[in-house]
């Protein structure tokens, strides 16, 4: 990372520091009092800047570790997510293909599935917060890959979400209609 390297570089010019301050003590006896007043001022602003620098990069490399950091959570957190919506896909299919009684399948369908996926939902607004604030930094740097990595495991996440969420609502709805004309029907 650049800032690393310019991090590498303002330590080196701790050493040239050190060297000008000899110079200066070798040049003091050759200068004149003004001569030294304006070296003296020259040097304080260099040292001044200097130390401004230094605080802007360890600033910078903070953020930088921050923002590591919270990838790498992302990640984490994103894999996760995306086993347990596999695990309730799975769950959903099975469920598609056992025969139960209706009142039973809406049962498993709307208290087991769909509450879970609710439960989820916090974690799901999570993922996309943050995934968007990533976004939002990784977009600043065009030679990053990160940013098209990050808005495709954004798009696949919104889709699995809804279309989970979307499969368990719908065949809910079915199941009562289905309900409703039987109880009709009788």
């Amino acid at each position: 990372m650049c800032v690393q390297i310019y991090e590498v570089e303002l330590k080196s010019t701790v050493e040239d520091f050190e060297k000008l301050e000899t110079l200066k003590t070798e040049l003091n006896e050759h200068l004149s009092i003004s001569d030294m007043k304006s070296l003296n001022h020259n040097m304080w602003n260099m040292k001044k800047q200097y130390d401004h620098i230094a605080q802007r990069i360890s600033h910078l490399m903070f953020l930088y570790h921050e923002y590591c950091t919270l990838y790498l959570m992302f990640l984490e957190r994103y894999e996760k997510f995306i086993q347990w919506e596999t695990y309730l896909s799975e769950v959903f299919e099975r469920l598609s293909k056992t025969y139960m009684e209706p009142k039973q399948l809406l049962y498993k369908l709307e208290f087991e599935l769909l509450n879970e996926t609710n439960l989820k939902r916090s974690e799901y607004d999570w993922l996309l917060k943050t995934g968007e604030e990533l976004l939002s930094v990784e977009g600043t740097d065009p030679k990053s890959g990160k940013t098209e990595d990050l808005k495709a495991k954004l798009n696949h996440l919104k889709y699995l979400y809804k279309f989970l969420f979307e499969s368990v609502r719908e065949r809910c709805e079915k199941i009562k209609s289905i309900m409703k004309v039987r109880a009709l029907g009788k």
